[in-house]
């Protein structure tokens, strides 16, 4: 032990001011450090490795405790959280020369510590060295485990820099890539920014959000066509930018949720895309849910702030849509299941698929006849409406323009109305017109056989959605909308042959959307709404709308912007209305665009304009319609935002 280390616990336990602190009145608490065992450097007990080269052995250790995550009698909190222990680090001076140890430790001490330490206390620890869940921790708590204050009010250690990309990843238990901290795990730290703030799907849940260096995250094949060596290098380098900010508390669904401070609120949004800066605390390696492998929440490296970090709000919310300008404008909108049970009954209610409670199909009936008002498009197609066309008027697209019209005036929109059931899936597409601007010409058709959605009948049912179609006499001349809804990326059913994952960024019926998109092109090729019958001449302005299921660079998009011919790059060729940097949706912390507006190349040269309003992928689920989880009542509005789980496209034609 070194010669100063035990002379400043012999001074300690003289004071009598403090006598009472060393005084022992529990297995845990000592009046020193141990003079029959030596101290190990903490560096020392952290290894260079991933795992400590010295589990299994109880050691002593000594330094400045730089993040208070206790949990004492009572149910009383740390000052940084509640985490059943705290972080301490090594003194400056008695660090080691090696940039690859960690000079901090967690240290374990329960869910009913008998002493209450803070922030700059000396402390002298004994306990068990364990890799807990993959975390290396000291268990005070283990046979032989002592804590002792030695001093207080002491400077912290200073603070190494964490600067994202991290050098290298590593495999948590789950298989999936996480940037490589290890160097830094249970030390006070602070972090090189500002950073984006990347994904935000677990702060109502657990408190946390995802930063990112070099800007937000974004899905491989949004700009990348499918590729698996680029794929995999493409999830390394997110992995290796990413960090993940923890609450420092171990429950579920916080309340206030803390970010940004002084809590998330209708006047205090935090969206991605905004800034974290000053970000500083304690790295450690654990789940969202706490220490239990089970728990819900990714298993990675999370820095627990222990300063309260601030934010730049680069994102602010779009007050309205995008100004596409032209003489009609088209709008897509995926509303996130919408169902209304039988007529919106309440004893219909919970809907299996759908939502949970009558009031809260309400929260969401509300919320959307908002954001489709405030979009004022004239023509809408609409995914996730509820199966339930036979019911007529008692019908989910029926009862929302129901809402739309008490809320903008009798009439102002209509609904269009197949009259079937689309076959065993809950969900189909939706057309809705104002018909004081649009005119339905012809009847309402769709594509939905099995050389669309089931080509050499390997599934059960059609994988696609019907792809509603009709044709509109506008103010700006006759064009043809076609609303669709692709098989999602999912892997269910079991998918065969080549509708199996290629591990290129696909995923799943990559095959299978690429085949509708081609029936697609086939079937428009004969003239499916008979435009010459109804309007004396074939009218080629077609445009597709919805959610493919498939990023930009897929298959699909591609098949589609090749035209007639199936030859990219000549004048058949459709037209992706909207830019490659455009997002509609954001799905474990990266951008991308599923929802789509692409036209023929004679349609294409008509369109004024096209935009995406970011009213929901950016935002917390927090602000949503669900009442699944005790997230504060404060948080719901009656406004557009995270009305759904897309964000709604606007196309302007001239």
């Amino acid at each position: 032990m070194p010669r100063n280390r035990l002379m400043s616990v012999t001074r300690l336990c003289l004071l009598p001011l403090i006598l009472a602190g060393c005084a022992v009145d529990h297995p845990m608490l000592s009046t020193g450090c141990d003079s029959g065992r030596p101290i190990t450097p903490i560096h020392q007990v952290q290894g260079s490795g991933a795992v400590s080269p010295m589990q299994g052995s109880l050691v002593q250790v000594e330094g400045i405790v730089v993040g208070d995550f206790q949990h004492r009698a009572g149910g009383v909190s740390g000052m940084h959280g509640d985490l059943d222990g705290f972080a301490v680090q090594e003194q400056d001076s008695e660090r080691d020369a090696d940039p690859a140890t960690s000079e901090g430790v967690y240290v374990v001490d329960g869910t009913a510590s008998p002493i209450d330490v803070s922030i700059g206390d000396r402390v002298c620890v004994t306990g068990l060295v364990e890799e807990a869940f993959g975390e290396t921790r000291i268990n005070a708590t283990a046979s032989g485990g002592r804590i002792a204050r030695l001093d207080a009010g002491l400077p912290l250690p200073v603070a190494r820099t964490v600067s994202l990309p991290s050098p290298g990843t590593i495999l948590n238990d789950d298989g999936q890539q996480v940037g490589d901290l290890e160097r830094f795990e249970g030390e006070h730290v602070q972090v090189a920014g500002p950073l984006a703030v990347t994904d935000l799907s677990a702060l109502d849940r657990f408190g946390e959000f995802t930063v990112s260096a070099g800007g937000r995250l974004e899905s491989y094949t949004q700009a990348n066509a499918p590729d698996p060596t680029g794929f995999a290098l493409h999830n390394e380098s997110d992995a290796r930018r990413s960090l993940r900010v923890d609450d420092g508390v171990d429950d579920s669904w916080p309340d206030p949720i803390p970010y940004p401070p002084p809590g998330l609120g209708l006047a205090n949004v935090l969206r991605a895309g905004d800034a974290a800066l000053g970000l500083q605390g304690v790295i450690t390696w654990r789940r969202g849910g706490g220490i239990d492998p089970t728990s819900d929440g990714a298993q990675d490296y999370r820095l627990v702030p222990t300063a309260t970090p601030s934010f730049r709000h680069d994102n602010p919310r779009p007050a309205l849509p995008p100004a596409v300008g032209g003489d009609v404008k088209v709008a897509a909108f995926n509303v996130e299941y919408f169902y209304n049970g039988t007529a919106g009954d309440p004893a219909s209610f919970p809907i299996g698929g759908g939502r949970t409670t009558h009031s809260e199909y309400l929260r969401q009936r509300d919320k959307l006849v908002t954001a489709i008002a405030e979009l004022d498009a004239d023509i809408v197609g609409l995914n996730e409406l509820e199966n339930d066309y036979p019911d007529g008027p008692n019908s989910a697209v029926a009862d929302l323009v129901d809402g739309l019209n008490a809320a903008l005036g009798a009439g102002t929109y209509a609904w269009l109305d197949p009259g079937i059931t689309f076959g065993t899936s809950p969900l189909v597409n939706g057309l809705i017109y104002k018909p004081a601007t649009v005119t339905p010409v012809g009847p309402l058709t769709w594509l939905w056989d099995d050389n669309f959605g089931n080509p050499g009948g390997a599934y059960p049912f059609l994988l696609h959605r019907a792809a509603l179609t009709q044709t509109f006499d506008t103010a700006a001349g006759a064009f043809t909308v076609s609303v669709n809804h692709l098989k999602s990326k999912g892997c269910r059913p079991t998918p065969v042959g080549p509708d199996n994952d290629a591990g290129g960024g696909a995923s799943c019926f990559n095959h299978a959307r690429t085949l509708g998109a081609l029936a697609l092109l086939e079937w428009f090729a004969n003239d499916p709404t008979d435009t010459q019958q109804h309007l004396g001449v074939y009218d080629p302005d077609f445009l597709i709308i919805g959610d493919l299921n498939a990023h930009p660079a897929e298959d699909p998009i591609a098949a589609l912007k090749a035209g007639f011919d199936g030859i990219p790059g000549n004048a058949d060729d459709w037209v992706d209305l909207l830019a490659p940097s455009d997002y509609s949706y954001v799905f474990r912390g990266r951008t991308g665009r599923l929802d789509h507006a692409i036209a023929s190349p004679s349609l294409a040269a008509q369109v004024s304009g096209a935009g995406v309003w970011h009213i929901n992928a950016d935002e917390s689920g927090a602000f949503d319609f669900s009442e699944d989880n005790p997230a504060p009542a404060a948080l719901y509005a009656v406004d557009p935002y995270r009305s759904s789980d897309h964000d709604a496209l606007v196309v302007g034609v001239q």
